[in-house]
This record gives structure tokens, C-alpha cells and sequence, in this order.
């Protein structure tokens, strides 16, 4: 149902996410998930309702944005 992605240590995943949307596709910043220490750097994302070819349509979207940029 979820994907847990966890990007390198100073990425911002809440300051990804406006990019993320820009793209066409959208997670949930993670840091909201932990009881304990935050990490700002991990999404949650869901691929239950979507087929493969869109799935993969999805990943190279959440790239292209990640390679515009995540960092805090």
C-alpha cells in the first residue's frame, strides 16, 4: 500500500513536496510519522490504486522533481 522513501541526511521532503506537486505527482512529508526525532528527510508515498505503467510514470516524476532540488 505505502512506500517509505528515505533521502540522504539534509534533504527536506516537506520543501520537496511543492515540487513534487509542480510535477504532477505528491507524497506525505515523513517527519510526521515519528514518535521520536523527526526525520525531515522521508515521504511516505502510495501506490495502491495505480498500475504499473503508472507507477513508473509516478517514480520518474518524484525524480524529476528530486532533482530540482530537496534540500532544507
Amino acid at each position: 500500500m505505502f512506500c517509505w522513501l528515505d533521502l540522504h541526511s539534509n534533504a527536506d521532503t516537506a520543501a520537496l513536496l511543492p515540487k513534487a506537486v509542480d510535477t504532477g505527482v505528491a507524497g506525505v512529508p515523513g517527519a510526521a510519522f515519528h514518535s521520536v526525532d523527526p526525520n525531515p528527510a522521508t515521504m511516505r508515498l502510495s501506490f495502491v490504486t495505480n498500475d504499473a505503467a503508472t507507477i513508473r510514470e509516478g517514480v520518474e516524476r518524484m525524480a524529476k522533481a528530486l532533482s530540482l532540488g530537496a534540500s532544507a
